[in-house]
């Protein structure tokens, strides 16, 4: 049974340090915070964060407290079977919808488990129509 539902997701920036990462995870840990998927990249000396966590609410809080200014914005998270074909099958369903992707990030999982894709689009609510249907 397909699941695509809509989810929050965290996007911060901090100034770029070692142990940044470590910091932030443990923080979130400390605070009874899983981090679900995480793309997280370093440009001209700031690091950026999107991210979502198994309980977008107090994540938000954790980070606000360490003086990040933190936005929430919806993404559309969806588990595919992780093997060849399985992103195209996603992609064609999305596109003969005439659903536009602003960006993507996931994991590939193992042969064995499930991959798990976050998106934003120009219609999530619609995205996750489709790709439950």
């Amino acid at each position: 049974m397909p699941d695509a539902r809509t989810e929050k997701e965290l996007n911060f920036m901090a100034p770029d340090k070692v142990g940044l990462l470590n910091e932030i995870s443990k923080s979130l840990a400390d605070a009874g915070v899983n981090i679900v998927s995480l793309t997280a990249y370093e440009m001209d000396g700031n690091a950026s964060f999107m991210m979502v966590t198994s309980d977008s609410s107090k994540a938000s809080e954790v980070l606000g407290s360490k003086g990040y200014k933190v936005d929430l914005n919806e993404v559309v998270l969806y588990e595919l079977e992780n093997k060849i074909g399985a992103m195209t099958s996603v992609t064609d369903k999305l596109a003969a919808a005439g659903i536009n992707m602003r960006y993507m990030y996931g994991t590939t999982g193992t042969p064995d488990t499930p991959a798990l894709l976050v998106f934003a689009s120009d219609n999530n609510a619609k995205a996750v129509e489709v790709l439950n249907s």
